[in-house]
């Protein structure tokens, strides 16, 4: 019975978290920050089709490298966590960043939260991949891979950044004092 319940539990949690996936690269799309067909909606259903598809197809493939072997499966579950945690201090990051010098700043919501939460995923990042690396072995290889997976879609983010901000005149960074350029939606 415990067995089942986690079994559902997994499979609402990944559900859930391929729809909010889809969704935020339709949105990011939209706002001509991935490719443009992931932002196409389907004629009968505005449902967000091509993203659907991007996502089984990745999901497909993280699937078919999973089950080569344990280690290939732990590298790419340590890949996950690796994201989760550079995300979330990435998002505390540019809290403290935005709130910085503005009158509507609360220190404890703006400062203090967004500090300990940067020093948290910080900390954990560096455990859980410190200590696989340090521990040698499977577990090295794990840590290892983990890093290569992000490094690997680091490049091809900067990548992706890089070329579209080139391609559509955008400036790569914000100069003080120029107003920022409109998205056109479609």
């Amino acid at each position: 019975m415990i067995a089942l319940t986690v079994a559902l539990a997994i499979l609402g949690t990944t559900l859930s978290a391929m729809n909010t996936g889809v969704r935020i690269t339709y949105a990011m799309a939209q706002d001509a920050e991935m490719p443009e067909p992931l932002g196409l909606l389907h004629g009968s259903y505005a449902t967000p089709h091509t993203a659907v598809w991007a996502m089984v197809v990745i999901s497909a493939l993280v699937g078919i490298l999973g089950v080569v072997s344990v280690v290939t499966l732990t590298g790419i579950t340590l890949a996950s966590n690796f994201g989760t945690f550079v995300l979330y201090a990435l998002t505390c990051l540019w809290t403290i960043i935005a709130f910085h010098g503005r009158a509507e700043g609360n220190l404890l919501k703006h400062i203090i939260v967004p500090v300990l939460g940067l020093l948290a995923n910080l900390a954990m990042l560096i455990t859980i991949l410190g200590m696989g690396i340090l521990g040698g072995g499977t577990s090295q290889q794990e840590s290892l891979l983990a890093l290569g997976i992000a490094a690997f879609w680091a490049i091809v983010s900067i990548g992706y950044v890089f070329f579209s901000s080139r391609r559509s005149g955008r400036a790569l960074f914000a100069t003080p004092g120029t107003p920022p350029v409109a998205v056109e939606r479609a």
